[in-house]
């Protein structure tokens, strides 16, 4: 008897004889998602009631919708391999314990076990690249319930050993870096992975990045959640002055050093942009240096574009040089401080990244309004000025 290997984290593919085969083209949806449930739950008999709950909890009829797919189900199996791959028993049904059966959840749970003992941040990625999401492709309700435990198992790892590699006196921050990273697409609102990504990027001096990252995390917290991000993340860009050392004149040049790798204008807060502004202006009186002020706003936005901030985003940093500065103000709305030679300057800048823009989002999807005015026009230096729209 040929061993038959299952692999459910990902899509779900039945291994045998060499071949690959891919469960839902095979028997379709619904009897995909009912060989996975025996399989999950292999070396146990499954009761009818379970079955029921399962997959026909509003069936008029259910023991009659079981009688009829497993039938269907033995008789599809069959022509993959003559097994009896589906027993009876008067408790209900299993999968075969003839069977000689590997599932990569087996593996998956080793690893997992490996991992958690060594504290091995290395190990990560092997698990990361070789497991996905528990069967993908289906949305079945005692799917999603088992996906969500083994998310919960993996994050519950990942925190574990990222929490013993930021105590160790030399810590592998680039692999740190990487493994935060991936784990918050798959869980973005993680608050101790984006503790943990956070502070990897301000040891390896990506002060930008991480502050980039901070400020999108705050917006999507308070816009989704409608709550802010815990107090230690905060800490990490606010400050505490309680517990702040002095720096030393000595120390200020190392301190304060600019990270010479980092391409593309400068991200700040809120805050931060408005003080810089008010510096601007002085120095556009002082110096007659032409600096201006740009903000740029997505409207006529149409259907769901939730990736529209970030690939404005990445406009601008693939657009502005070093030396101009930027920050968002709510979802979708730029403001921009940006320094020309002459006039003309500033509308080549506005234009070129409109174009970018377009090039990646139809305007029919959304439209770019600016704003544009010189710092040298401006009367109150303590506030942002009112300024004239354009498309």
């Amino acid at each position: 008897m040929n061993t038959i290997e299952f692999k459910t984290l990902g899509k779900f593919y039945i291994e045998i004889s060499g071949s690959t085969i891919d469960a839902a083209d095979v028997l379709g949806r619904q009897l995909s998602s009912l060989l996975a449930y025996f399989v999950y739950h292999r070396n146990r008999i499954i009761s009818k009631d379970m079955l029921i709950d399962s997959f026909w909890p509003e069936s008029e009829n259910p023991n009659s919708a079981i009688k009829y797919a497993i039938f269907r189900l033995r008789n599809e199996l069959a022509k993959i391999c003559e097994y009896d791959w589906i027993i009876t028993s008067k408790m209900g049904y299993m999968l075969n314990p003839a069977l000689e059966v590997k599932v990569d959840l087996d593996a998956y749970e080793n690893d997992y076990k490996k991992i958690t003992e060594s504290r091995d941040l290395s190990l990560l990625g092997n698990v990361d690249a070789n497991y996905g999401q528990f069967l993908a492709e289906f949305s079945d309700e005692w799917i999603l319930s088992i996906r969500e435990y083994f998310n919960e198992l993996f994050n519950k790892m990942i925190v574990t050993v990222c929490s013993d590699e930021l105590e160790k006196k030399d810590p592998d921050y680039k692999t740190l870096i990487e493994v935060c990273r991936k784990s918050l697409d798959k869980d973005p609102f993680s608050e101790t992975l984006i503790l943990y990504y956070c502070k990897a990027l301000i040891e390896t001096r990506e002060y930008n990045k991480a502050l980039t990252y901070f400020e999108k995390m705050s917006r999507k917290f308070n816009e989704e959640l409608g709550i802010p991000l815990g107090d230690n993340i905060r800490s990490l860009f606010m400050g505490d002055q309680q517990t702040a050392k002095a720096v030393h004149i000595e120390e200020i040049p190392k301190e304060f050093e600019e990270d010479l790798i980092a391409n593309g204008p400068l991200f700040c807060s809120q805050l931060t942009f408005k003080k810089l502004y008010q510096v601007y202006v002085r120095k556009s009186r002082r110096d007659k240096a032409n600096y201006h002020i740009i903000v740029f706003e997505l409207k006529d936005i149409k259907g769901k574009q939730t990736h529209l901030h970030e690939t404005f985003e990445n406009v601008i940093l693939d657009t502005l040089r070093r030396t101009d500065i930027y920050t968002s103000f709510v979802t979708n709305n730029f403001g921009l401080l940006v320094e020309v030679k002459n006039l003309e300057d500033i509308f080549v800048v506005i234009d070129r990244i409109q174009k970018k823009f377009y090039s990646k989002v139809p305007s029919k999807n959304a439209r770019v309004y600016y704003y544009e005015k010189s710092l040298n026009a401006v009367d109150d230096v303590n506030h942002l000025p009112t300024i004239e729209t354009h498309e």
